[in-house]
């Protein structure tokens, strides 16, 4: 029975994050806030500053960062995935995923 449990759990997370990570990467060109994804080996608060972005988050998370940019967007952009960032994904839309409005 835990073994059933387990595999229904299994399944159905699987079957959402699907949808989720869809729409958490769709980049909104107007967004200013980034959610800056890292390798668990690398550290994410360096990949944001070689890219010259401003942090948002008060503290980073062990493998993500909040990030703001101003200006130059889609350089800031190219130096974040030059410098090892596995991912970049509007900050907006994951905050509204967790109910939050920035």
């Amino acid at each position: 029975m835990k073994n059933a449990l387990a595999v229904a759990i299994l399944f159905l997370a699987t079957l959402l994050s699907g949808p989720l990570l869809a729409m958490a990467m769709a980049q909104d060109a107007s967004d200013p806030v980034l959610l800056v994804i890292a390798p668990p080996w690398a550290d994410s608060s360096a990949i944001v500053a070689q890219a010259g972005a401003q942090p948002v988050s008060p503290f980073p998370a062990p493998m993500a960062e909040l990030v703001r940019v101003e200006g130059d967007r889609d350089g800031v952009i190219a130096r974040l995935r030059s410098s090892g960032a596995w991912a970049i994904i509007s900050g907006t839309k994951i905050a509204s995923i967790c109910g939050v409005q920035l």
